[in-house]
């Protein structure tokens, strides 16, 4: 029997201008994303962080329709895995400007907080954009 070779490679921006942006709290994830509002579709980054807090790297894991997206919760930790990322942060979009979390929200946020200890990746937050506010999972006492 014949195994085939399966490779990963990451590949990096030689000068990202993300580059060494440090995130502290929820609100600069809200800076950072604040395009986000004005998306029709929900979207679904996980952003890495690396020790000192700086992003090592954002990835766009699940982009859906006006009101819902699906996330896979091994694509979310999975840029952190290949980047050794020591936490991660998800963000994602309420095209309806209503940063409140859905039930499905809090599913996805429990699920990856557990996968992330499998992992020793920290999940720091879960920001929920919605039109000039924001939800934060750790702010509101949920991480």
């Amino acid at each position: 029997m014949k195994y085939q070779k399966i490779e990963y490679k990451l590949v990096r921006e030689s000068n990202p201008n993300y580059k060494s942006k440090t995130i502290t709290r929820a609100s600069d994830v809200f800076n950072f994303f604040n395009d986000l509002q004005d998306s029709t579709k929900e979207k679904l980054f996980s952003v890495c962080l690396t020790c000192a807090n700086e992003i090592a790297c954002f990835d766009l894991v699940a982009m859906g329709s006006s009101d819902r997206s699906t996330a896979d919760p091994k694509e979310i930790i999975k840029a952190a895995i290949l980047t050794n990322a020591t936490g991660i942060i998800m963000v994602h979009n309420h095209p309806s400007g209503d940063p409140k979390p859905s039930d499905a929200d809090t599913v996805i946020t429990n699920i990856v907080k557990e996968a992330c200890k499998i992992f020793q990746i920290k999940l720091f937050d879960h920001v929920i954009i919605g039109n000039g506010k924001y939800f934060s999972y750790a702010e509101a006492g949920l991480i």
